[in-house]
């Protein structure tokens, strides 16, 4: 009978440690703050993996922003507290919001003090908020939709003829 060997855990690393040259790319940070962000307890290593980054001089951009307000988004109950010194700091960083990032906000503090954040930061809020690409990008499985629907119509009405 063969003997099993133990099992060693190894923790889960982002493939960056024993580089002679850490990488300033903050992606993978980000993919795995998003993944983090999906769960309702995930806010807690969302938050401690942004930090990480910030330990190791890698500047967010506003992806990983945004993972980290959908994290606090998803937390149960919300992390409404955390998240205006958050946004603070992202603006002082200089990573402009857009409009999912304001409707994160929206979420989190209101639309009244999402609107007033925007106002002290200089921040033209109804822009942002108004912005086609951002829309397009929300409403794509929408629109997608509604092709296809028209697509299967005009079948339709053609096999009628």
């Amino acid at each position: 009978m063969a003997s099993l060997k133990p099992v060693r855990w190894v923790r889960p690393t982002l493939g960056l440690e024993g580089c002679s040259r850490p990488s300033s790319n903050p992606m993978p940070y980000g993919a795995l703050i998003n993944g983090y962000a999906r769960s309702a307890d995930g806010w807690k290593n969302a938050q401690e993996l942004f930090a990480t980054m910030k330990k190791k001089s890698i500047h967010g951009n506003l992806i990983t922003y945004d993972s980290v307000l959908k994290s606090f988004c998803n937390a149960s109950p919300p992390r409404s507290k955390e998240v205006i010194p958050f946004f603070q700091r992202m603006l002082s960083k200089q990573v402009q919001p857009d409009r999912l990032t304001l409707v994160r906000m929206r979420k989190l503090v209101g639309p009244l003090q999402t609107q007033r954040l925007c106002e002290q930061a200089g921040l033209d809020f109804d822009g942002i908020m108004s912005n086609k690409q951002i829309n397009f990008v929300l409403n794509h499985q929408t629109e997608s939709f509604d092709v296809k629907s028209e697509r299967i119509t005009d079948l339709h009405r053609r096999k009628l003829r």
